[in-house]
């Protein structure tokens, strides 16, 4: 059986981890999810880092493989979860230099950007090299 805990990873590990949190609610991904597809990262790197590249933590451990291009990574909605127990703050702890870039909350608790340009960049980039389909199981 996996141990896929929060506690267990690394520093690094966890820094990504907290980063899908942080930038996952401005991109609109579901963070309550246990699954997250080769577009969702990509998406999650491009806002952190600025490349595509998904650490090799995830794509290269086969325990972590929930199918073809979809990744288990439960550590994320085990934070994720965490931290909506602990605030109130739809938004959590995401720090958002440009008050533009904020996202904000609409009714059916999607994030939406104020900066719509950026996110249609962003997410032309991603979606030009790979579609995201959900799989399940």
């Amino acid at each position: 059986m996996n141990d896929f805990e929060y506690n267990n990873l690394t520093k690094q590990r966890k820094a990504y981890v907290d980063g899908i949190i942080e930038h996952g609610v401005a991109l609109g991904i579901n963070l309550s999810k246990d699954t997250f597809c080769r577009a969702e990262l990509r998406q999650i790197s491009m806002s952190m880092k600025g490349k595509k590249w998904i650490p090799n933590w995830i794509t290269h451990e086969h325990t972590r493989r929930a199918g073809v291009g979809v990744f288990h990574l439960p550590e994320v909605s085990e934070k994720y979860t965490a931290s909506q127990q602990r605030t109130d703050d739809p938004l959590g702890d995401v720090d958002v230099v440009n008050e533009a870039e904020k996202p904000t909350i609409e009714e059916n608790g999607q994030a939406k950007w104020a900066n719509d340009k950026l996110r249609d960049r962003l997410e032309a980039e991603i979606n030009a090299e790979v579609d995201c389909e959900e799989i399940s199981w």
